[in-house]
């Protein structure tokens, strides 16, 4: 009886630290995005242009409107999928209702991106309630992916990222889900919630995309070892395979036959972008033809990365560089980010992880849910670095962040065996697990402080005084 009333106590308390973690991220997120000055973000401009020209005309742009073209880049981003500058229009208009002031405008633009951030937040903790069997690490999981600066970042300003990343968050879950029911309903159609949401953000996402096929295919065929041969259940496969396509049609479909009469068969809107940038960019070297790449000057990948700081600037700014790339993290943190991620990587090679997490599926849907969390971790890299190689050199940490949730959970597995093998005692182990969790409380305090607040709050001080 009373081991019970302690567990039912237990749960209450990690539901009112959720509640909390939820109000506080909001918080931060929000404020930030009060504070951080007008396009002092990657292309911010160019994205609002989106906002502003829906909220202005209640329609959606052509991508190559002169109203919403970067001068210099000769194209603009509604050749791709616009999902959050859609509703961003849609809540400036709810803002017009109260007040004409841009400032304010600018703000429901961007709270998309911080409801996307308070959304992911609360399928992590989904996700981190499935996998891990201990409170502790699933608030290590939680605050890996969440209170990671980079991360926090693509929250507080107007992008497409913020959803892409809230959709990973939607599709994992929804794996699990998934796997856990035979695949329901419910499974698929969250499924299908995720994978519109992924579709109308962010290509760099779309690995997850990939994977949620894979997975949906494997776990409904099967190996008869009697018979040698290959079963699949056609029925379900086809009944929720075809619920899942019509959903997804349904919430996607529009825009792709849209970019396909548009754009002249160009449904995903990348061929148009480039012969744009070729014809309107007004600098030569951001001509797809004359860009300064690797690629154009006939060297190799390899070349760039052992001659350039792509790797470097890659990994700190995916941990976490604000602004325009301009703004660093106090040095410790990279470093402490490092020895984390080398002692996780480390840990999944020391031994066997069995009952250190809770998933129990067999052998087949383990491996596959595994080599997909792998593939949603090179594609991003993959695309991101050919990117770099042959069309434009920017090593930005922010195009490899739709890996985050599936590298975070390899990591946070190392973390468990790393402690468990390393540090045998429990009473030290206890402790080294509060130093964690306290470390990334840290690290959001002093990057808040000397990076957030230190550079806008004056701002918006002067703002405020000003209404």
């Amino acid at each position: 009886m009373l081991e019970n009333l302690h567990k039912i106590n237990s749960q209450k308390n990690q539901k009112i630290l959720e509640y909390l973690f939820y109000i506080l991220l909001f918080c931060i997120l929000f404020l930030w995005s009060l504070m951080l000055r007008f396009n002092d973000a990657p292309d911010e401009l160019g994205r609002y242009r989106i906002c502003q020209y829906i909220f202005n005309h209640g329609t959606l742009p052509n991508g190559g409107d002169m109203e919403i073209r970067m001068k210099a880049w000769g194209f603009s981003y509604a050749f791709q999928p616009i999902l959050p500058y859609i509703i961003g229009g849609v809540l400036m208009k709810i803002t017009a209702l109260f007040t004409d002031n841009a400032y304010f405008h600018l703000i429901s633009a961007r709270f998309v991106s911080v409801l996307c951030g308070v959304i992911m937040a609360i399928f992590v903790r989904k996700i981190a309630k499935r996998i891990f069997i201990y409170a502790r690490w699933q608030w290590i999981f939680t605050f890996l992916i969440m209170l990671l600066p980079q991360c926090m970042f693509m929250f507080v300003y107007v992008n497409t990222d913020s959803m892409a990343l809230m959709s990973c968050a939607i599709i994992i879950y929804a794996w699990f889900c998934g796997l856990d029911t035979n695949w329901n309903y419910k499974s698929c159609f969250m499924l299908s919630l995720g994978i519109i949401f992924c579709a109308m953000s962010y290509y760099n996402a779309y690995a997850l995309i990939l994977s949620s096929i894979i997975i949906f295919i494997v776990y409904h065929v099967t190996f008869d070892k009697s018979k040698k041969n290959l079963n699949i259940d056609w029925n379900n496969f086809f009944k929720k395979g075809l619920f899942i396509i019509l959903i997804v049609f349904i919430g996607t479909g529009w825009w792709f036959i849209r970019s396909y009469i548009l754009y002249d068969g160009d449904f995903l809107g990348l061929r148009i972008r480039n012969e744009y940038a070729e014809n309107y960019a007004t600098t030569s070297y951001l001509k797809p033809s004359q860009a300064k790449t690797y690629y154009n000057a006939g060297l190799s990948l390899f070349k760039m990365l052992k001659e350039t700081d792509y790797i470097s600037v890659l990994a700190s700014s995916f941990i976490g560089r604000f602004g325009n790339m301009s703004v660093v993290l106090h040095s410790w943190t990279y470093i402490g980010y490092a020895i984390l991620f080398s002692c996780g990587i480390i840990g999944l090679f020391l031994r066997d992880l069995k009952f250190k997490i809770l998933l129990s599926y067999n052998f087949k849907h383990t491996l596959v849910l595994n080599i997909c969390m792998v593939l949603c971790i090179i594609i991003p890299i993959y695309l991101c670095t050919y990117s770099s190689y042959v069309t434009d050199y920017q090593p930005q940490g922010r195009y490899i962040l739709p890996m985050i949730i599936p590298f975070m959970y390899f990591i946070t597995i190392g973390l468990i065996n790393f402690f468990n093998t390393i540090f045998t005692n429990k009473s030290f182990h206890y402790i080294l697990t509060t130093i964690l969790i306290l470390w990334f409380l840290v690290i959001v305090y002093f990057f808040l402080k000397d990076m957030v607040f230190a550079f806008y709050w004056d701002t918006l001080v002067k703002f405020v005084k000003a209404l």
